[in-house]
């Protein structure tokens, strides 16, 4: 499902928030009950609502979502992460 893409130098300053493929941007280094090599990172975004150019509302408690999917495509998994 991912190919290689051109290199591009990321956004100085804080590490993005919300994008997909890549490597999960995880608080703690850990994702519980995600531990094998069997789940593959999909994409990863943050809290939505509070600023009134907000498309939609997501709280994660000033956290971050992330979504996983089996290696063979047929299981995703969510995991939020409050800060």
């Amino acid at each position: 499902m991912r190919h290689e893409g051109p290199e591009v130098d990321l956004p100085s300053g804080d590490e993005p928030e919300d994008f997909m493929g890549g490597r999960a941007v995880l608080p703690n280094g850990h994702a519980w009950g995600l531990d094998d090599d069997s789940w593959l990172f999909l994409c990863q975004f943050a809290d939505r609502g509070e600023d009134a150019e907000d498309p939609f509302f997501l709280n994660f408690g000033y956290g971050s979502g992330f979504v996983f999917i089996s290696s063979d495509h047929r299981e995703g998994r969510f995991l939020a992460d409050c800060s």
